[in-house]
């Protein structure tokens, strides 16, 4: 599984710039099914500090693994 780190502070919250580099880096190799996009979601959520609060606010979304799964899908 790909490990990425993004937001090195901890407390804080990802940035949009960080956001959107992670998904170009998440679909550099091409989109990924469903099933596959919603599993690496959940990890990556899961692994990186301020994902999911960077993506609430700068993308105005609440379900931040559906949003991340769908850009990678």
């Amino acid at each position: 599984m790909l490990i990425f780190k993004y937001n090195k502070n901890l407390r804080d919250m990802m940035s949009k710039k960080q956001i959107v580099e992670l998904v170009n880096d998440l679909t550099s190799d091409g989109r990924h099914g469903d099933d596959a996009a919603f599993d690496i979601a959940d990890g990556i959520l899961f692994d990186e500090a301020g994902l999911e609060a960077g993506i609430k606010k700068h993308f105005g979304v609440r379900d931040a693994q559906g949003w991340l799964a769908n850009k990678i899908a």
